[in-house]
């Protein structure tokens, strides 16, 4: 009787065995399954975004280089905030010094970093030659 009892428990026990070994190799094959689609995916999505963004990114790039050229170039920049060289009428103080900036911002003249309405007297206590 209890013969019986033995191979009932080695069936289930075996059983349990195939089944988890089973589980396994499934969990095993999605697993390889899941990858080989996002490695698809992944680069299906990058030779989408290069076709698509890569001649936007490159006019983009170009027009950013002529910007730049436009904003660093000294003679335009003049024509929006002309520079006004100090003499011995106005701001005599400031001549030859190396904190002068001389620019008009909307009708309104900085003339330097540490008097931005410049230094009334003959000599300025910061000045600094070029």
């Amino acid at each position: 009787m209890e013969n019986w009892q033995k191979e009932f428990w080695l069936i289930l026990e075996t059983a349990t065995q195939e089944a988890e070994q089973f589980f396994e190799e499934i969990s095993q094959v999605i697993e390889e399954f899941a990858e080989h689609i996002q490695d698809e995916i992944s680069t299906g999505i990058e030779e989408l975004v290069e076709e698509l963004f890569a001649p936007v990114f490159d006019s983009y790039v170009e027009a950013d280089h002529f910007m730049a050229d436009d904003f660093f170039n000294e003679e335009a920049d003049l024509l929006i905030n002309p520079k006004l060289e100090p003499n011995a009428q106005q701001y005599p103080a400031c001549i030859g010094c190396r904190h002068y900036h001389g620019r008009l911002y909307g009708g309104n003249l900085l003339v330097c970093g540490m008097h931005p309405y410049g230094w009334e007297d003959d000599k300025c206590p910061d000045w600094q030659g070029v």
